[in-house]
């Protein structure tokens, strides 16, 4: 068993989804986004006010390196930008399953709110605009559609699920398109998994060699 990496849009529900897998898969979680607020002493807004996004994405590269490269597997939710550096989706496609939540723009504003921890809408929330927020997570949705896609194993949308729900369905497409998965007894918490996932899709199934539960154990190191 690997590490289950979370990607998506912000809003997408990667942290409440992933703490809810993370307990049916008997993992630990992570969140990258606070672990790179945690070592910085400041939070993701103020890192990216005073230092630039260029210093954010180098920070996000190193964490999802030393949290990949950890022999003990974990549930991670990575932060929506970091498939955007090549380095870092080799890491995700070589380290973990990588599930991509999504979930309409529309959806996705709502959730979102008036969070002050997303420097990347901050422009549409000083002026108060609800569609330039939904419209701005549209571009960004096509601006990083590739790149999902390019690292993702499975697709979940999440418009219409409870963190809870979500992470079952999830939990069911990691163990149906991912052999190399252990399967769960029969139980209570299977009756959502065992259905047909709702929205959800395996996108690509990799050959037992080139997937990360199968694939020979590298050190660390090897993952510059």
């Amino acid at each position: 068993m690997g590490h289950a990496a979370l990607v998506g849009l912000m809003g997408a529900g990667k942290t409440s989804v992933g703490q809810s897998l993370a307990k049916l898969l008997d993992l630990p979680f992570v969140d990258c986004d606070a672990r790179i607020s945690a070592a910085e002493g400041r939070s993701i807004p103020e890192i990216f006010e005073s230092d630039g996004e260029a210093r954010f994405r180098r920070l996000e590269s190193e964490i999802l390196k030393d949290l990949l490269g950890a022999d003990a597997p974990s549930v991670i939710a990575t932060g929506g930008g970091v498939v955007l550096a090549e380095r870092n989706r080799s890491l995700l496609r070589s380290r973990a399953v990588v599930c991509w939540l999504q979930a309409e723009p529309s959806v996705l504003a709502a959730r979102v709110g008036k969070d002050s921890g997303r420097p990347l809408l901050l422009d549409e929330r000083r002026v108060g605009r609800t569609e330039g927020t939904a419209g701005r997570l549209a571009e960004l949705a096509e601006e990083r559609r590739r790149f999902y896609e390019e690292v993702a194993d499975v697709s979940l949308v999440t418009d219409d699920l409870s963190p809870a729900d979500a992470a079952a369905a999830l939990e069911g497409l990691i163990r149906s398109s991912l052999p190399s998965w252990p399967q769960r007894p029969p139980g209570p918490t299977q009756s959502i998994s065992n259905q047909p996932a709702p929205q959800g899709s395996p996108l690509r199934q990799r050959p037992a060699a080139e997937h990360p539960s199968s694939a020979p154990t590298r050190e660390t190191e090897d993952l510059q």
